[in-house]
């Protein structure tokens, strides 16, 4: 192989770690916000049986019954 050769892979490979380290930023920053997003969801998501349980205390769970049963 030639200088220009080993020159041009050289660059090449720093362009692709270059590449590298963004895509495992990127891939660190989706799955922070899909963990703060099933965070939320989780919670709201317990709001909501909450609420359930409160206003139709075990009417609710019966009628869940008859619909998955």
């Amino acid at each position: 192989m030639d200088a220009a050769t080993t020159e041009k892979i050289y660059l090449e490979l720093l362009e692709l770690d270059r590449r590298l380290q963004e895509l495992v930023e990127e891939m660190q920053g989706l799955t922070f916000e899909m963990r703060e997003t099933r965070k939320v969801l989780a919670e709201g998501q317990a709001r909501n049986d909450a609420l359930k349980q409160k206003l139709f205390g075990n009417r609710f769970q019966s009628a869940e019954m008859f619909a998955h049963g």
